[in-house]
């Protein structure tokens, strides 16, 4: 058996492992009590000393965060984090209080001159953020953040650091989508299938094109009702029909041809024409999430 590290054998081996695996998560979770616990948790020696439990992934700050933030949510309690402004106003209020550009770069240079790269990083992300075309703070950023990457223990914020070095330096992944859903469609019922598309619906499209309809997914014994209104996608179980009844439009389709419509393809056979430009018309009301979003500058999300 094994976590994030190669796999280990023997009874009495695993019974430690897991144990002391269990035993470090749940410290961790019963000594959490509020979003500063981060910055001051630390396991016991008998723990922290082990070395599958370092934070060579997951780290502990990382995870007592997760903890406060399934069971408290993102409000910690401090008001001005009810009120705070997306980054781009709360970066270029910030930058002017601070005197400027210029004040706020010398700040981050005296930090980073010093050592103290958590703190240069943070003054320099919201001077970046303030004046993306800076390039001086755009450049001691990226060697700030690799600074800390150079210093993490956890792979996973090591590489987040490197990689909003290097995009720094040389600029950020081109926007982009990526889609593997087609596959996983394959796989799942329809009323999955459906669940998932709800939550990549273009609201404004959909706003525009109000539709109810019942679909019958040829091989699935439970076709689904499903209404486009104010902005959101509706769904529950509908009795098999097959042709129109009253108001009610009835889509018989294959699976293949319903990926392709979901997916903004166009729709080949199964279907009459006029379903198929049907299935069409709800499938460009769905996008593909997007990726290539900058990780230290700011961009498209």
């Amino acid at each position: 058996m094994t976590q994030h590290y190669w796999p280990g054998w023997g009874h009495d081996n695993i019974v430690d492992y897991v144990s002391s695996q269990r035993d470090a998560y749940k410290y961790l979770h019963d000594q959490t009590v509020g979003s500063e616990i981060a910055e001051r948790l630390k396991l016991p020696d008998v723990l922290a000393k082990r070395w599958f439990i370092r934070g060579n992934y997951g780290t502990t700050g990382s995870n007592a965060k997760a903890i406060y933030q399934r069971y408290l949510g993102w409000y910690d309690g401090i008001l001005p984090t009810s009120i705070r402004f997306l980054p781009k106003r709360r970066t270029n209020d910030t930058s002017n209080a601070m005197g400027g550009e210029d004040a706020l770069l010398k700040k981050s240079k005296d930090a980073f001159d010093k050592g103290d790269y958590r703190w240069s990083s943070e003054l320099l992300s919201r001077l970046v953020f303030a004046a993306p075309s800076n390039e001086v703070a755009r450049l001691l950023l990226a060697g700030s953040l690799e600074q800390l990457g150079y210093q993490s223990e956890s792979g996973a914020w090591r590489n987040a650091y490197l990689n909003g070095a290097k995009e720094l330096r040389t600029g950020g992944p081109a926007p982009s989508t990526f889609d593997a859903a087609g596959n996983s469609f394959r796989n799942l019922p329809l009323s999955y299938i459906l669940n998932l598309l709800s939550v990549r619906l273009n609201p404004d499209k959909a706003l525009k094109a109000p539709m109810k309809f019942d679909l019958d997914l040829v091989g699935e014994d439970k076709p689904q009702s499903v209404e486009i209104c104010n902005g959101v996608l509706i769904h529950e179980n509908a009795p098999a029909k097959k042709g129109s009844i009253g108001n009610t439009r009835v889509v018989t389709v294959d699976g293949n041809s319903f990926i392709d419509a979901v997916q903004g393809r166009h729709v080949n056979g199964g279907v009459s024409n006029e379903d198929a430009r049907f299935l069409e018309r709800f499938g460009s009301l769905f996008e593909a999430p997007r990726t290539g979003f900058p990780l230290a500058a700011p961009g498209s999300r």
